[in-house]
């Protein structure tokens, strides 16, 4: 039997890695109004991503949309075609496809993490966290995003000017500007100055521990992330605890846990009242778990984003001028008030910029699946079971678009172009999770349902991949 479409000698397990963040984002530079520069990132990478780039062009000659290699010693099935990856994502169940987020994930973030969840126990977690996600909650986290946001860009002035406005890359302050964001919007109150500083310099193990060999022994990165990531959830839970002593004294939402404690509340005491144990969902260490999820989900992508942002403004003055000037005529930073959810909803040039940020650079690349059974994919290919198959959300941004390699705003404008783009739209791809933490469950939200129908499209076997 023979899947190998391209030369293994060059596979190695920091090819994951690479394309998971490190040519995720531009180390871009933050330059004072006075001293920008034009930028131009190309879409291909460097020799990190040579793999990666392989799989990609063996797809695009193949004509059906896929690519089958070795990884590590591993078969894995690589996708180019949307209509495949959609397949991919519509089946995400136990007997079907497993979406494992990292190679080594379950060890790392355990069994119980929201992605390795399926079913009737999947859909009563969403149900639960939805109180989350209200109008009135959304606005309580824009407000909080933008105080800690501002008081970011104020800093990064600043250090310019004392610089005598001398550029300086700005990944690292935006990781954890974004990281002081999510931990104001998820946990507010609840992690002091201190709990802050030790929960900073373990979600930094935890991020080296992600790229690093999974060797599980003392002194390794792989170990001490582990350590971390136990630290960080116990950390988690005690403000679970907290949030249900201060809403259960009546206290008002500052943050997202307190919108899910004040309804978990509700449904334990309406539990104790008909004489039952508590729901499901509602431990404090478990929460405490489910918040450390949510921070992953909110966090490198929405890093990711943010630098490809600044780059693309950077790069087309024009765009950044009509930002500039839809922003000023809704809102100014000198009101001290913050914009209002219905503010942000009528900047909507302003969106389109977002939205185009995240089609022509998507946060993830690659979203890896396992086959839990042998899936039949098409007609005439099934996956063969703990096969490692990667829908490729990069090489799908590039697809069905007119101009697609352009960063062009026109398209969101376009009836037409709308209605031509559409039907190649990922929607339930887990690039959204940069955005504010519901959307970490976009792409689950088939996961419940049947098998979704093959492509009907007839497409030849390719030789490389023939059994």
């Amino acid at each position: 039997m023979r899947h190998a479409t391209t030369d293994c000698r060059d596979l190695g397990i920091a090819r994951y890695g690479s394309q998971k963040t490190g040519e995720a984002s531009p180390a871009w530079i933050w330059r004072s109004p006075s001293r920008r520069r034009q930028a131009s990132p190309s879409r291909r990478g460097s020799g990190t991503t040579a793999f990666w780039d392989a799989q990609a062009a063996h797809a695009k000659r193949s004509g059906v949309g896929l690519a089958a290699d070795f990884l590590v010693g591993r078969f894995v099935v690589f996708i180019r075609d949307t209509e495949l990856s959609h397949r991919v994502f519509a089946n995400v169940r136990p007997d079907a496809f497993h979406l494992i987020g990292h190679p080594f994930g379950k060890k790392l973030f355990g069994d119980h993490n929201l992605i390795h969840m399926f079913g009737e126990d999947h859909k009563d977690l969403r149900r639960r966290i939805a109180p989350n996600f209200t109008p009135r909650a959304l606005s309580t986290y824009a407000a909080l995003q933008q105080r800690v946001i501002l008081a970011h860009l104020r800093r990064w002035l600043d250090r310019s000017e004392g610089e005598g406005s001398r550029a300086f890359p700005i990944r690292v302050p935006c990781r954890d500007m974004n990281l002081e964001t999510s931990q104001t919007v998820f946990a507010g109150p609840y992690l002091t100055g201190e709990a802050q500083w030790w929960f900073e310099g373990d979600y930094n193990l935890f991020n080296v521990g992600l790229m690093a060999l999974p060797v599980d022994l003392p002194g390794f990165a792989f170990r001490r992330a582990r350590q971390g990531v136990a630290r960080l959830v116990r950390t988690l839970d005690e403000c679970a605890r907290q949030s249900k002593a201060r809403m259960r004294a009546g206290g008002e939402p500052e943050c997202l846990v307190d919108f899910w404690m004040q309804d978990t509340l509700r449904e334990i005491d309406e539990a104790a009242a008909a004489g039952h144990p508590p729901p499901a969902h509602t431990d404090d260490e478990e929460i405490g778990g489910f918040l450390f999820d949510f921070l992953f989900a909110a966090q490198d992508a929405s890093t990711s984003s943010l630098c490809w942002a600044v780059s693309a403004l950077d790069s087309h003055p024009e765009v950044l001028a009509r930002v500039r000037a839809e922003v000023s005529a809704a809102w100014s930073p000198d009101s001290g008030e913050p914009m209002t959810a219905k503010t942000i909803q009528g900047m909507q040039y302003t969106q389109a910029v977002a939205r185009e940020v995240i089609r022509h650079r998507p946060p993830a690349t690659l979203v890896p699946h396992i086959a839990g059974e042998p899936f039949q994919l098409t007609e005439w290919y099934t996956v063969p079971k703990v096969a490692i198959v990667f829908p490729s959300v990069y090489e799908s941004s590039f697809q069905g678009f007119p101009e697609a390699e352009a960063f062009g705003l026109e398209r969101f404008f376009s009836e037409s172009r709308r209605d031509l783009e559409k039907p190649h739209e990922i929607e339930s791809c887990p690039c959204a999770i940069h955005a504010p933490p519901s959307a970490a469950f976009a792409f689950s939200a088939r996961r419940t349902g049947g098998p979704a129908p093959l492509p009907a499209r007839p497409v030849p076997v390719p030789p490389a991949a023939t059994a």
